[in-house]
């Protein structure tokens, strides 16, 4: 989900006739990731811009479209289905992430995200349709809404053109009125079924889904032919993007937008409130010194100062707000200078993260555990060479310095 959370910062939507601005499909993998973005970035209406609210969607909103799509077997074992989308959203997510989640990451790429927006659209269109007055279907959203899509796909065998409803990020009027049409059949259908009974824990079952396959519909699938793959002409997708130069890029914007007086003015914040460590302290003061004397800032000294955003977008958001207050401000700067003692504080600070990451994964060995607890404790040389060594095996499995 990282990957998909990345994705979803950078691919950025057509331009379509309904709109000639680009933007993006914010998943929200963690809570409150969207606040914290746009408390960061500051200029909120252009984030808003950006990033519409309602373009937002979370973990449950992601397995919710992807798994009312289609069906998924194990074997003879029907996993993934609307009926399971009907469950609610925690049993739901438990089966996506059990058994609708590619199995290899490199899959989770531009495409799988392209569609998955398309899904989203998907299911966004037909649970507007379904409750929109005066013209709304009945009482049971929550489960005619998946049950539908997902047989939308068995009668149209998984063709529906999910590049097409990205690229015009809408569904078409055809496909549309084709998706009503079949929800108020699925509606009647259970409804008839299952009279007098509780609707919505039958259609928790298999049994409802089978009987919803089993039954004979009335459609004309020419209606939306148009809105089906041609396997003669298939869209060309482009799966290739490079996250991490999309990421360092969007990086660079974030930090640079931020005025170099606002930056010394988190740098004094992090330092009175204890929040910046002596290494933040140093890596804010050298971005605001560079900026300000429009000097080349180091990649990593982009990421690091996104990070040290964070920290104060979830601390202090009003001081980021103050970006327009700073703006063209001049104050005087000196080039940071880092003595020796600095260094050593910053070196065992990080010490000390490596032995408290390290604490609950066991990574390091117990002899580079050892050596490390000397250096804190004063009873051996500090060798950088080896602290850089047990450095880079806790990278690998999620440490950041």
């Amino acid at each position: 989900m990282i990957t998909f959370e990345k994705l979803s910062r950078y691919i950025l939507s057509p331009v379509t006739a309904q709109n000639n601005m680009q933007t993006c499909w914010f998943f929200e993998r963690a809570r409150g990731q969207y606040k914290t973005l746009r408390s960061r970035e500051g200029r909120t209406k252009s984030f808003d811009k950006k990033y519409p609210k309602n373009q937002m969607f979370t973990k449950v909103d992601l397995a919710k479209f992807i798994n009312a799509n289609q069906e998924v077997w194990d074997g003879k074992k029907l996993v993934i289905g609307p009926h399971i989308v009907v469950r609610g959203n925690e049993k739901n997510y438990a089966q996506f992430i059990a058994n609708n989640l590619p199995d290899n990451i490199k899959k989770i790429n531009s495409v799988y995200f392209e569609d998955a927006i398309a899904k989203c659209i998907l299911f966004k269109n037909a649970d507007k349709r379904y409750g929109k007055k005066p013209d709304n279907i009945g009482e049971m959203k929550q489960v005619v809404v998946p049950y539908t899509l997902s047989l939308i796909n068995i009668i149209t065998k998984n063709k529906i053109d999910l590049y097409k409803i990205w690229k015009n990020q809408q569904v078409s009027p055809q496909l549309s009125e084709f998706i009503y049409g079949l929800m108020k059949q699925v509606n009647k259908f259970i409804l008839e079924t299952y009279s007098g009974q509780h609707y919505i824990e039958k259609a928790k079952r298999e049994e409802c889904w089978d009987l919803v396959k089993k039954h004979s519909w009335s459609y004309n699938i020419n209606e939306i032919k148009a809105d089906l793959i041609d396997e003669r002409n298939p869209p060309k997708r482009n799966a290739d993007i490079d996250i991490a130069e999309e990421e360092l890029t969007q990086s660079r914007e974030i930090v640079k937008s931020i005025p170099p007086a606002l930056w010394n003015e988190i740098g004094k914040w992090g330092k009175d409130s204890g929040y910046f460590d002596i290494t933040k302290q140093a890596i804010v003061s050298n971005i605001a010194y560079k900026l300000q004397q429009n000097k080349i800032l180091a990649d990593e000294g982009y990421q690091k100062g996104v990070e040290i955003l964070d920290i104060v977008a979830r601390r202090n958001e009003e001081l980021l707000r103050e970006s327009e207050k700073y703006a063209g401000k001049w104050i005087p700067m000196k080039k940071v200078k880092v003595t020796d003692d600095d260094k050593n504080i910053a070196i065992l600070e990080q010490i000390r993260k490596m032995l408290s990451f390290n604490n609950t994964r066991n990574i390091l060995s117990s002899e580079e555990v050892d050596f490390l607890s000397d250096i804190i404790n004063n009873k051996c040389e500090r060798d950088d060479s080896k602290i850089f060594s047990c450095m880079e095996n806790l990278k690998k499995r999620g440490f950041t310095p």
